[in-house]
């Protein structure tokens, strides 16, 4: 995980940071911060090195290399540009003039330059800061590469046992995994603020990772009760904008850790699925033991032989609506989200019965399935949740 200028202005001790150029550059990762004042001073050349940056780092800077000559604030940035650079932070405690001429550059080379508005502020607990936040950074890094490891990975019992104490230290004896399917990468800034707020509503052993296109929450104590937390789950999931939201069943073993977060991303996926339903309002999180004939289709939803029986059913329909614009397989996903009920799909698509009886019996032609009949409409159904998953799945 990659910490960015745009990353750095999104947190409040940030937000006297004033952008005046180089707004191109903003998602450009930052790898550290330093202080630029006194290796252009001509006065001192010799002493101080010139190759004191790196690439990506970002420089502050009072300006006091240019206090008697402004015009060498053009070359500074050049020099940090050379440098590979990720922005230049000033306060300019001397006043001095900022050329049109290096704002242009600046923009040019899509290099950030913010202003120090608060004069408040030290350039050393700037740069603890922004350390500080670089460090937390590579601990979610290493966080979200071990969850891909326990997700996709086979890894034997002592492995998982030792993810589990990196992933949580203080571990307790229950734990589940909750996942907060957001369908988007998570900004920096976002993480932190439910981290900081998955403090006040978890007072036990929790952590809060950004993983994948979602969220991760892993809770543990002694004696877990999911229907007691799932308020503050919810709460935690209006923070990152009402995300799709699974729950894993209470685990104890700690290698079974892979398991809890495989049961938490599927209740997610179907709690995704679960929000088109016209049966009932979508509720506001799924648990894996609500999930019915999905748990066991959601385990081997990548495999041929699901995709070969679902093909072999729908292909005909998919092939008729691109032939004809029609909208047979939406009348099909609507009817199973229905639960096979024709009256009630009629109310929930605004269209006529005799409609949608047309539709179905151009499906049963093409399928040779009749919904009417309870066994075809079970292959109708399974058909159609394989569908919905491999469409949803990821």
């Amino acid at each position: 995980m990659r910490l960015t200028v745009s990353d750095l202005l999104s947190f409040d001790c940030f937000r006297s940071l004033r952008l005046i150029a180089g707004r191109g550059g903003l998602q450009q990762a930052v790898s550290g911060c330093g202080i630029l004042d006194y290796e252009l001073e001509a006065s001192l050349k010799g002493k101080y090195l010139h190759t004191n940056f790196y690439p990506g780092q970002l420089a502050v800077s009072s300006l006091f290399f240019a206090k008697n000559n402004p015009f060498l604030i053009r070359d500074a940035v050049k020099y940090l540009v050379s440098r590979g650079g990720s922005g230049l932070l000033i306060k300019n405690v001397f006043r001095l003039p900022l050329h049109d001429a290096v704002l242009r550059y600046a923009d040019a080379k899509d290099f950030p330059i913010l202003l120090i508005d608060d004069g408040q502020a030290y350039f050393e607990e700037l740069i603890i800061q922004i350390d500080r936040y670089l460090r937390a950074a590579e601990d979610l890094y290493a966080a979200e590469e071990l969850l891909g490891r326990l997700y996709y990975e086979k890894m034997d019992g002592a492995e998982k046992k030792a993810a589990v104490r990196q992933l949580l230290p203080n571990f307790h004896d229950e734990y589940l995994v909750a996942f907060l399917r957001t369908g988007e990468l998570v900004p920096e800034h976002l993480l932190q603020e439910a981290g900081a707020q998955a403090k006040g509503l978890f007072p036990f052993p929790h952590r809060v990772f950004r993983w994948r296109k979602g969220v991760v929450l892993l809770l543990s104590r002694d004696t877990l009760c999911p229907e007691e937390l799932s308020p503050a789950v919810q709460a935690l999931a209006d923070r990152l904008g009402q995300p799709a939201v699974g729950l894993s069943s209470v685990h104890f073993a700690p290698e079974e850790l892979d398991h809890a977060l495989r049961q938490a991303v599927q209740a997610a996926a179907v709690h995704a699925l679960g929000r088109d339903d016209p049966l009932s309002p979508a509720a506001p999180l799924l648990h894996y033991r609500q999930l019915g004939v999905y748990r066991l289709l959601l385990p081997l939803i990548g495999q041929e032989a699901l995709g070969q029986y679902a093909g072999g059913i729908l292909e005909p329909l998919l092939e008729f609506d691109a032939e004809n614009r029609g909208n047979l397989l939406e009348t099909l996903l609507h009817l199973v989200r229905c639960g096979g009920d024709l009256h009630l799909l009629a109310r929930y698509t605004g269209q006529h019965e005799n409609t949608l009886r047309n539709r179905l019996e151009r499906i049963r032609g093409l399928t040779g399935l009749n919904y009417r009949r309870p066994g075809d409409y079970e292959e109708l159904a399974l058909a159609a949740r394989i569908y919905l998953l491999r469409n949803v799945e990821g």
